[in-house]
């Protein structure tokens, strides 16, 4: 059988998963991994776990701040067409 490697980042979310309550057995079934590996895994990347996780929080909030910036982007795209048109209009009127 040909062993498969996962990347340190696919580990540490498989180690996350564990902690936040997630079944272990689960785990290993779904990353196709042993109980000894997970617990060589988590002794290896114990330390990594809380950065890992505010790692995660940061890019949610990066995510959520981008979209943000898209709408806010939008909305003053649409406030500046909508002057460029009516902006004659106002100096002809003068």
């Amino acid at each position: 059988m040909r062993k498969r490697r996962l990347t340190d980042e696919q580990i540490l979310h498989a180690l996350w998963e564990s902690e936040t309550g997630d079944s272990v057995a689960v785990i290993w079934r779904q990353h196709g991994i042993s109980r000894r590996m997970f617990d060589a895994w988590r002794n290896k990347y114990v330390q990594e776990l809380p950065e890992f996780a505010e790692l995660k929080q940061l890019r949610e909030e990066n995510a959520k701040l981008r979209s943000v910036v898209v709408k806010l982007n939008t909305d003053r795209q649409i406030l500046k067409d909508f002057l460029a048109r009516n902006e004659p209009r106002a100096s002809a009127a003068s």
